[in-house]
């Protein structure tokens, strides 16, 4: 589920007074295996291989001999993950003369914090910022940006970009500006009018509408004023309240608001409809959860700082554009 991380460790100072040392709330959109398939191990490239479909082949039988009327075509895409690296270091000195320099270590090692609570600390904030930046990543990553908070990898709207331009994929444009009553469920029902036949074909347990902010706030006005209260909510996923349309579940990517100030993008009312299996993660780690990899720490001597250190590789792609319709 998306929520807001709220943690704080229990310290002691002085010897005997015991205080908390607060993290910064952090927020994170519903993630992982239940949004995407993950494919592990993938260092760098894999080529995806397709075969075309055939149709009007069927042609009308008459006199001897063998008559083509179809050719099977196998074409490929790229599956690519780029390297990314990740670097943190904490000073000893930004706590000395502070109460938490009781929890560094005492005489000649006072600089190293290595086997500290504090060495605890950085380890978790720096896997959870992993995780913020590959969520971030996953879906607005552009290795041809100039910012370089988002041209380590390609995520997939780039790639819905692309497809839509190639006339694979649908598109309803949802406009720039504020959502007036009606809109969110307008953007919902065009997105669903305008799947593919195959999009269609699934069953609706398989599919997700996954939006922004703005249209998932606005659904759910429309609702109170438009369907009768509660008439697109079901209450049947261990117990919490689902939004649905036609049956399929709507999930908010709230982060994307920010991210798209960010890159200075206006076009804030997204939408998709998709199945999870549809979208690709890849790594050369073993799991979704971090893609994360092991930490690399160590204390430099000379340098009096407290090292954390990560590389790992990360990609998307798509699978099929046809099983996406979008809004933007």
């Amino acid at each position: 589920m998306a929520g807001t991380k709220l943690s704080q460790v229990l310290i002691n100072i002085k010897g005997k007074e015991a205080t908390n040392l607060f993290f910064n709330p952090i927020f994170m959109d519903r993630d992982l295996e239940p949004l995407f398939t993950f494919i592990p191990s993938v260092p760098s490239k894999r080529d995806m291989y397709f075969v075309k479909k055939l149709e009007n082949i069927v042609r009308k039988a008459g006199g001897c001999g063998f008559e083509v009327t179809g050719n099977t075509e196998i074409f490929q895409r790229p599956f690519q993950t780029y390297r990314q690296r990740v670097g943190v270091t904490m000073c000893y000195d930004e706590l000395v003369d502070t109460a938490l320099q009781e929890l560094l270590n005492k005489g000649v090692d006072m600089d190293n914090i290595e086997g500290t609570l504090l060495a605890e600390v950085l380890m978790e904030r720096v896997m959870e910022g992993i995780m913020l930046d590959n969520q971030k990543l996953r879906w607005f990553g552009d290795v041809d940006s100039t910012n370089p908070n988002y041209d380590s990898t390609d995520g997939f709207w780039k790639w819905i970009e692309l497809a839509v331009a190639e006339g694979e994929t649908p598109r309803y444009d949802s406009g720039t500006g504020a959502l007036t009553p009606g809109a969110g469920q307008l953007i919902l029902q065009e997105v669903y009018d305008q799947q593919s036949d195959v999009l269609y074909g699934l069953p609706d347990s398989e599919k997700k509408f996954m939006v922004s902010k703005s249209v998932y706030q606005q659904y759910k006005q429309d609702l109170k004023t438009f369907g009768g209260g509660d008439a697109g909510l079901n209450f049947n996923i261990n117990g919490q309240q689902v939004v649905a349309f036609e049956g399929i579940e709507v999930i908010e990517q709230r982060r994307w608001t920010n991210i798209l100030g960010d890159l200075g993008d206006d076009k804030v009312n997204r939408a998709i409809q998709t199945t999870p299996q549809n979208l690709l993660v890849g790594s050369d780690q073993a799991n979704a959860g971090s893609a994360a990899p092991s930490l690399m720490t160590w204390f430099d001597m000379t340098l009096e700082k407290y090292y954390v250190k990560a590389l790992y590789t990360y990609g998307t792609q798509i699978l099929h554009p046809q099983l996406i319709s979008a809004a933007y």
